[in-house]
């Protein structure tokens, strides 16, 4: 393989895996209450947001990970520090405004819907009605517990990863010295990846991996052409294990996976099977969709909680059958992606500057 860390390849690679996971944060979150009485749509629901979906967070931290430390290896401490003074702008001033437009909304909300009774049906929750009494423990949810924007979760926990990354560096760095102590730290964070102790373990685990694939000199992982057998025998395994547990969902078995398997296997095989599909199309002249549309990720992350709960709803007003709700699961995400990809390229077009501090200049 090759010992770059970075090429324009694996750039574009990061860049369209980071939209399909996207997407699938998007049927995480495009879940019906109506449809759990539906044996149908309970088993799409474990086939996608709860299935395949499961590899997208994972894959967005081990991404950050390797981003944040590429560059690192054979420099000192100092180009932590800017890295992170990077991250104020590209990520805690995205994520306070983000949550203070959210706060914002469930403010409005009652008033709203005191004079507009019709709107109730599209309210699923005033997540405000968990922060509190007090305007303190209002502004403690919003910005920090809750979130209020919940989506943002990964960020605050990310925000955390990166004000301790210096230890984090000097930790990886005497690491990557040798295979062995590679080979040690690998096995040390494995069972964080995998047992999910907490959250924020588990999310530190993804993270630390990434820097520990960028920053140590034995691997590369921006040709996996090699690896084709690999991939192609994890992306079956992966389709497998997300059918047994859908299965399982429904009760046609009684064996369930644990969700790790599921994540280690796709990531590994979508990483590679990318590789394999779009180096030789390069190569015989076929280029990926646009990559403009890549570039909306991180604006639909940010806006789709709590939009996508209302989107999600209006075509239950024509009809809330059975077949209706299937339909609007496997759709609604896809649609809701494509419009708020409209809407954005609309406000980076007439308001550039508040487009560009709103997602962190991405």
């Amino acid at each position: 393989m090759s010992s770059e860390k970075m090429t324009p390849h694996l750039s574009k690679k990061i860049k369209v895996l980071s939209f399909f996971c996207i997407l699938l944060v998007l049927y995480i979150h495009t879940y019906y209450n109506e449809g759990e009485k539906y044996e149908s749509c309970m088993f799409l629901v474990s086939l996608f947001g709860q299935g395949i979906s499961y590899m997208a967070v994972p894959l967005f931290y081990l991404i950050s990970g390797y981003l944040f430390f590429l560059g690192t290896e054979h420099k000192k401490v100092d180009v932590i520090f800017l890295k992170q003074k990077k991250r104020v702008r590209t990520l805690l001033v995205p994520y306070l405004i983000a949550n203070a437009l959210n706060l914002v909304f469930y403010l409005m909300l009652p008033f709203v819907a005191r004079y507009i009774p019709s709107i109730q049906p599209f309210i699923a929750h005033n997540l405000l009605e968990s922060a509190g009494n007090g305007w303190l423990d209002k502004l403690y949810f919003s910005f920090f517990s809750g979130p209020l924007a919940f989506q943002l979760w990964f960020v605050r926990d990310l925000l955390v990863l990166v004000l301790f990354s210096p230890l984090l560096y000097y930790i990886l760095k005497y690491v990557c010295r040798s295979k062995t102590s590679c080979i040690l730290l690998l096995c040390l964070l494995s069972p964080l990846v995998y047992f999910r102790p907490t959250a924020f373990l588990w999310a530190m685990g993804w993270f630390c991996i990434g820097g520990l694939i960028v920053m140590n000199p034995y691997i590369s992982i921006t040709n996996c052409c090699s690896w084709k057998p690999l991939g192609i025998l994890s992306i079956l395994v992966c389709f497998c294990l997300v059918l047994v547990n859908a299965l399982s969902n429904i009760g046609l078995i009684n064996f369930e996976v644990r969700s790790a398997w599921i994540i280690i296997s796709g990531i590994i095989g979508i990483w590679i099977i990318y590789d394999c599909l779009f180096m030789e199309s390069r190569q015989s002249g076929v280029e990926l969709l646009n990559l403009r549309i890549y570039g909306y990720t991180f604006f639909i992350y940010l806006i789709h909680e709590p939009f996508i709960n209302i989107f999600k709803k209006l075509p239950l007003l024509i009809s809330n059958t059975e077949w209706m709700i299937d339909f609007c699961y496997l759709v609604i995400p896809i649609v809701f992606a494509i419009i708020a990809m409209v809407v954005g390229a609309v406000l980076q077009k007439m308001f550039p500057k508040l487009y560009s501090t709103f997602t962190g200049g991405r």
